[in-house]
C-alpha cells in the first residue's frame, strides 16, 4: 500500500469518527438538556403512531413502535409512556386500533356491512 492510499484511507476513518463525535454529543447534549421539549404544532403521537400501524402489514409492539417513532423524530422527546397513552386512546377512544396480544396493536379491521 503506498503512502497515498494510507493517507486517503486514515482520512476516511478519521472523518467516520468525527461522524459518530457528532451524533455522539448531539446525543449527550439532548440527554442533558433539561428543558422541555416544545413539539411542532403539526405533531401528533396519536396520529404518528396510527400511521406507523397502517403501513405494518402486521400487528406491532409497543417497542417496536416506540423504537420506530424515536428514529423518525430523534428530538421530540418521545418515550414509552408517550407511545402508551396513544395507544390507550386509539384502543379505548378512538377504537381505531385492537390489541391481538399483551403489547401488540393493529388496525382495527371495520365490520363489513351487508348489500341492500
Amino acid at each position: 500500500m503506498s503512502m497515498n492510499e494510507q493517507a486517503v484511507k486514515k482520512l476516511e476513518e478519521i472523518n467516520q469518527l468525527q461522524a459518530q463525535i457528532s451524533v455522539l454529543q448531539e446525543k449527550l447534549e439532548m440527554l442533558l438538556d433539561e428543558k422541555k421539549v416544545v413539539l411542532p404544532t403539526d405533531f401528533s403521537v396519536i396520529n404518528e403512531v396510527l400511521k406507523i400501524l397502517q403501513e405494518s402489514k402486521n400487528p406491532l409492539h409497543t417497542k417496536e413502535i416506540t423504537r420506530e417513532l424515536i428514529r423518525k423524530f430523534p428530538s421530540y422527546g418521545i418515550d414509552r409512556k408517550k407511545v402508551a397513552a396513544a395507544l390507550v386512546y386509539l384502543k379505548n377512544t378512538k377504537k381505531k386500533i385492537t390489541g391481538v396480544g399483551r403489547g401488540v396493536y393493529q388496525v382495527a379491521v371495520l365490520p363489513e356491512q351487508g348489500v341492500g
